[in-house]
C-alpha cells in the first residue's frame, strides 16, 4: 500500500465531508481505473485519529466525520491490483482520484 496522510485542523464540534470521485473511471465501488489495461488502483481509507479504524470507502459516496477534537487525521491508501485473468502491461500509469471537502 502507498499511504497519504490528510490531516485536518478543525474547530471542535465540526464536521467535515469527503467524497472520493473516480476521474477516469473505476472497475468497482474501490478499484480505480488505470492507464494500463487489466491494472486498477484499490482504495482504502483509514481514520487515524484516536485508534486506527479502517473505514468503508465507496468511490462517489459521501463520508461524514464529526470532529470530537480539533485534530481529523486519515490515511488514504492505495495498492495496484490486477483486474483480469492476465496480468497488466508493463510500464508506467496513472489514475485520477477527485476529493471533494465540505467544511461545516
Amino acid at each position: 500500500w502507498t499511504d497519504v496522510a490528510l490531516n485536518f485542523q478543525c474547530i471542535k464540534g465540526s464536521q467535515v465531508h469527503l467524497r472520493f470521485n473516480a476521474g477516469n473511471g473505476s472497475f468497482d465501488s474501490s478499484t480505480l481505473r488505470t492507464t494500463l489495461d487489466r491494472l486498477g488502483l484499490k482504495t482504502r481509507l483509514s481514520d487515524m485519529s484516536s485508534t486506527v479504524k479502517v473505514l468503508d470507502l465507496k468511490l462517489g459516496e459521501l463520508l461524514v466525520f464529526p470532529v470530537e477534537d480539533t485534530q481529523l487525521k486519515l490515511n488514504l491508501s492505495v495498492r495496484p491490483v490486477k483486474t483480469g485473468e492476465e496480468l497488466p502491461d508493463v510500464g508506467t500509469y496513472s489514475s485520477t482520484l477527485l476529493m471533494e471537502i465540505i467544511y461545516l
